[in-house]
C-alpha cells in the first residue's frame, strides 16, 4: 500500500526518494527545509514581515507599549 506523506512545512505531498536511505524519517522537502534555515539565519530581517512577529517592550507588544506610553502611564525597562 502506498504511503501518502506530506511536508510538515508546506503541506504538499512528498515524493519518494528511493536512492537515499533517509526516506523513512524524511518529513520536509529539501527546498522547504533550506528556506527555513535561511529564514533563521536572517530572522531579524524577515520575522516582522514574513512571520508577523512583533517587537516586545517591557513584556508587551510594541503597539501596546506605544498605547501605554501615549496614555502618560509609565513603565520600567530593566536591562539584565
Amino acid at each position: 500500500m502506498k504511503e501518502n506523506r506530506t511536508c510538515k512545512i508546506c503541506g504538499k505531498p512528498l515524493r519518494p526518494l528511493l536512492k537515499t536511505h533517509d526516506w523513512d524519517t524524511r518529513s520536509y522537502h529539501v527546498v522547504c527545509f533550506n528556506n527555513i534555515i535561511k529564514d533563521l539565519n536572517n530572522f531579524n530581517k524577515v520575522a516582522y514581515t514574513k512571520y508577523n512577529y512583533q517587537k516586545r517592550v517591557a513584556n508587551m507588544s510594541e503597539s501596546d507599549a506605544r498605547k501605554h506610553a501615549s496614555e502618560n502611564k509609565t513603565f520600567v525597562v530593566n536591562f539584565d
